[in-house]
């Protein structure tokens, strides 16, 4: 047997599925020797019958070699293709046209934009399981990074501490927050059979973002972290990763608390005076409607978008009334200056994008796969979800963020590695295992002695 799973395995390329394939071939065999044990043959005698109904080890093996190989998401690829030549043309267009942007603008988002590509290629190319491995130094270090970035190296810019100086570089921190969400879904993995504890562990990780969130002043995305990581818990869960009784009521009192949490959390924070003057502001008079200076924005935006044709300009003044156009507004930059099919056309390419990458995680075998796709997922749908709503009125205006289409080259190589991590579970589908590993070493040694006490009785 052994001979001949060497033999069929040399024919395998991919060396990361030759144990996978081993392992398969190996219990096929000795499922098929079980039967002819039960049938009368000898041990040996029924291995070797079990070897030969195999058939030739090299045909099997170049059979193999078709399956367990790695695998390119050329769909997925074609179309953020697509959306990083567009991205770049909007931004093009937009600092030719603009004197206080101008050619430097447009060099850092094309520069933003190929770093971004070539991260994600990277990305793609490693072992996305690896993270799993780390997840909790990987996990631990973030929050050691945003607890010294908050009190070393912040560059305030418009009033706001959301930036760092690296050397000559000034770069934000909100985007690195967005890598939290696959590594959420990694230290789920890690919980695996740990029951009720391993949910309060699970728990107890959100803490980590929202620190995040809150050390740069941003309620929102401390909110809508908190649902999109509740949503992979709940998941976890719902998969019964955690193997509770009562699951149903567990995940019943989680999806209650992603929507009755935040309310009371935004009602605490305004009627305590808690929160910043310039955010209660905002919801009064999104609340109200009023014409005050802190609706100004809503009413343009809404302004915008009741003169904006199907097709063409509408205007040429949007640069000069609206702050950060390029970033925030970037969908309503687009119905006044191309046309609302314009921003329609983002939006049906962002929700293929948004499909896509679901389609990919949930298909998977590999539950570690499945979960760290979610979560990058989310981060897609929760962004793009969140700056639609804010163009068109039906949010209150804050700073968001369109996923590839919005500026900022350090968002653009976050997003870009985000996807990498998904091309990367869809490379290695047929590769790794579907079941779950077990990374924790105390468990693991636990492991070993119960099975040898099974072995010894």
């Amino acid at each position: 047997m052994e001979e001949y799973i060497r033999i069929l395995t040399d024919q395998i390329r991919c060396k990361k599925a030759k144990d996978l394939v081993g392992t398969e071939i190996r219990a096929h065999i000795e499922d098929q020797a079980l039967n002819y044990r039960e049938q009368g043959l000898e041990k040996e005698q029924a291995l070797e019958a079990a070897v030969k109904d195999m058939g030739d080890p090299v045909e099997v093996g170049i059979s193999m070699d078709r399956i367990h190989r790695p695998h390119i998401a050329w769909g997925m690829v074609l179309l953020m293709a697509v959306i990083a030549m567009l991205s770049v043309m909007i931004h093009r267009s937009i600092g030719m046209a603009n004197e206080e942007l101008g050619t430097d603008y447009v060099v850092s988002q094309i520069a933003g934009t190929v770093i971004g590509l070539l991260a994600m290629i990277l990305v793609c190319r490693l072992d996305y399981s690896v993270i799993a491995k780390y997840a909790k130094e990987i996990a631990l270090f973030f929050l050691a990074v945003f607890v010294y970035t908050s009190l070393f190296h912040v560059v305030e810019i418009n009033g706001g501490y959301r930036y760092i100086r690296l050397a000559w570089i000034i770069i934000p921190r909100t985007p690195f927050i967005y890598l939290y969400m696959p590594v959420y879904g990694a230290l789920l993995y890690r919980y695996h059979g740990t029951g009720y504890k391993g949910i309060i562990k699970s728990v107890l990780w959100m803490l980590i973002p929202v620190y995040a969130c809150m050390s740069i002043s941003r309620l929102w995305l401390a909110m809508l972290m908190t649902g999109g990581l509740l949503f992979l818990l709940v998941m976890a869960i719902g998969m019964d990763w955690f193997q509770i009784k009562h699951k149903k009521a567990v995940i019943a009192l989680f999806l209650a608390g992603a929507v009755i949490f935040p309310v009371l959390a935004l009602c605490f924070l305004y009627f305590t005076g808690n929160m910043a003057t310039y955010q209660m502001a905002r919801i009064q008079s999104f609340i109200s409607k009023d014409q005050s200076d802190f609706n100004y924005i809503g009413r343009v935006l809404a302004e915008y978008w009741g003169n904006s044709r199907i097709v063409g300009n509408s205007t040429s003044e949007f640069a000069d009334t609206l702050p950060l156009f390029y970033q925030d507004y970037i969908v309503t930059f687009l119905a006044a200056n191309y046309g609302i099919l314009a921003a329609v056309q983002a939006a049906l390419l962002m929700l293929a994008l948004i499909i896509g990458i679901f389609y990919i995680s949930l298909k998977q075998k590999n539950q570690l796969g499945k979960i760290m796709g979610s979560g990058c997922g989310m981060v897609f749908l929760l962004l793009s979800f969140t700056n639609f709503m804010e163009n068109i009125g039906m949010l209150p205006v804050t700073s968001t963020h369109l996923p590839f289409f919005s500026s900022g080259g350090t968002y653009m190589v976050i997003y870009c590695i985000l996807m990498g991590i998904v091309l990367s579970i869809y490379r290695y589908k047929s590769i790794l295992p579907g079941g779950f590993k077990n990374y924790n070493r105390k468990r693991k040694h636990k492991l070993k002695i119960s099975l040898s006490i099974e072995k010894q009785g």
